[in-house]
């Protein structure tokens, strides 16, 4: 069984003083002392093996917007709905995975940002063994 270890995570940075703990390739954790974060966007692609025809590609990229109302901020995307098509049903699989997480004031000017390791993490591999793992 894949565990956390083998892919080096989850890891924390922190830029500009927030913090932001990479869990997995779904899963992103926030948090800061700073009183200007209002928002974070997650920009997430979804990823399948096999795509109904009303989509032209294998993958789709969009961003996810949640609210920061001070409190450590928990966002996991694989329970994000993804467009319609994009689960080809229960007999394929898909995933939605994040690209890059970013911080921004009420403005919507940028605090900071992190990208995620995809090219090191292999998301499938991980997600399919340790998804919701605490």
């Amino acid at each position: 069984m894949t565990t956390a270890q083998d892919y080096d995570r989850p890891r924390t940075v922190v830029e500009n003083g927030v913090e932001f703990t990479k869990w997995d390739c779904t899963r992103i954790i926030v948090d800061t002392n700073r009183d200007d974060l209002a928002e974070v966007w997650v920009q997430v692609q979804y990823i399948a093996e096999y795509w109904r025809e009303e989509l032209d590609t294998t993958t789709h990229m969009e961003r996810v917007t949640a609210t920061y109302y001070g409190d450590e901020l928990d966002i996991n995307t694989h329970r994000r709905v993804p467009i319609e098509g994009a689960y080809a049903g229960a007999d394929r699989l898909s995933w939605t995975i994040i690209r890059d997480v970013t911080a921004v004031d009420q403005y919507g000017t940028e605090i900071a940002s992190v990208e995620w390791p995809i090219e090191e993490w292999n998301c499938i591999s991980m997600m399919e063994e340790t998804i919701g793992e605490i």
